[in-house]
């Protein structure tokens, strides 16, 4: 799991999405087995089918194992990335804080690719009927360019879970980044959001983990 940095002191972001492979040993140490999805997929595909609380778990497993290993600081744990910071993971895109809600479906983002839509080939993993891509269901990670920061599939793939509520009611997670499935001019905007409920597992829902020292962090 590669990490890189830059864009706030103290975090750094995983460059793709939690993979079969990682998921596995979580599930091993704790005497569980993959649920499979309806598709075929290699260690190497984003996991699929975590809810928002599973994904916390396993962002809770690996800070316990890698302090114990000393391979992260003491003051160092892994969560999930804001809302904000997904934003941010975009690159060239700002917001005003705000609610997830009150951010989404926002057109002046436009698209991680530029303002044309539907995505340009070969740009990420998207729905079928969009012909951008000739992945079916989800695709290996790093199958497409990373952006700027050296991120890959933030638009693409599966939707990924962030910590944030979607609005004040506190009933739904925000997911960010679209799917396999996508196929709507709507949910390809860089400013969409998606809500569902913690214990929500869908076939096009993974996430990506960041890596934050508390000593040095800056909101």
């Amino acid at each position: 799991m590669p990490f890189v940095g830059g864009l706030k002191p103290g975090l750094k972001i995983c460059r793709w999405e939690t993979r079969v492979r990682d998921y596995k040993r979580f599930l091993h140490e704790h005497e569980k087995s993959l649920k499979t999805p309806s598709f075929q997929q290699t260690d190497n595909h984003p996991v699929v089918g975590i809810s928002w609380v599973e994904a916390k778990a396993f962002c809770d497993w690996l800070t316990t194992l890698e302090k114990r290993e000393g391979t992260i600081a003491s003051t160092a744990f892994y969560r999930l990335p804001t809302d904000r910071e997904w934003t941010l993971m975009l690159g060239r895109f700002v917001e005003e804080d705000a609610l997830p809600r009150d951010l989404d479906e926002n057109a002046d983002g436009a698209f991680v690719w530029g303002l044309s839509w539907p995505a340009p080939q070969g740009s990420g993993n998207f729905g079928k009927d969009e012909g951008v891509d000739h992945f079916a269901f989800t695709a290996p990670v790093g199958s497409f360019p990373a952006n700027e920061l050296g991120l890959f599939d933030v638009a693409g793939n599966v939707w990924e879970w962030c910590e944030d509520w979607y609005d004040e009611n506190q009933l739904y997670r925000v997911l960010r980044g679209c799917s396999w499935r996508t196929e709507t001019f709507r949910n390809t905007l860089a400013t969409e959001r998606h809500a569902h409920l913690p214990q929500a597992q869908v076939d096009c829902y993974g996430f990506r983990c960041v890596l934050v020292d508390r000593e040095v962090f800056v909101e």
